[in-house]
């Protein structure tokens, strides 16, 4: 079964599959632009093994909200490798002089969760999100939905 593709304004094709994928994360509430998560996505195939610092930054966030990650010694779990990715194209992108908030802002947990949104996990997502609001101190700021936590609300 073949992929059908888009015609876009410019004469270019782009896959239907990378522009639902897309169209997913967004329904996920992520927020990173188009250009950043195909690139993200394109260039996390290519990447064999994260740094040791991005890994571990990621198994600790995942043993804080109980996720589990499939790392080995060879190779790396793919959201860890997709963070590891996202991070070094955010963390590159310079800030508009014009714009208050920009995503190179964006704390690592926060960046986990937009990875946990672009690989349609979920269970994962949810789960993080859950338990930042479960476990975090009554009025902190969330790292995830930036809101202070409050007893029986969720993230967003």
């Amino acid at each position: 079964m073949g992929e059908s593709h888009i015609e876009k304004v410019d004469g270019t094709q782009e896959s239907s599959k990378e522009s639902d994928d897309y169209q997913c994360y967004l329904g996920l509430n992520g927020i990173i632009n188009e250009t950043d998560f195909k690139d993200a996505r394109l260039r996390a195939e290519s990447l064999a093994m994260p740094s040791k610092k991005d890994i571990q930054e990621v198994e600790n966030i995942a043993r804080f909200a109980g996720i589990e990650l499939y790392n080995t010694e060879d190779s790396a779990d793919k959201r860890v490798v997709l963070y590891s990715i996202l991070y070094s194209i955010l963390r590159g992108d310079a800030k508009p002089k014009e714009v208050a908030h920009h995503h190179a802002q964006m704390g690592d947990i926060k960046l986990f969760a937009e990875v946990l949104r672009m690989t349609g996990d979920i269970f994962a997502l949810n789960q993080m999100m859950d338990t930042w609001h479960r476990k975090g101190r009554v009025g902190d700021m969330c790292p995830i939905c930036e809101r202070p936590i409050t007893p029986g609300e969720r993230c967003r």
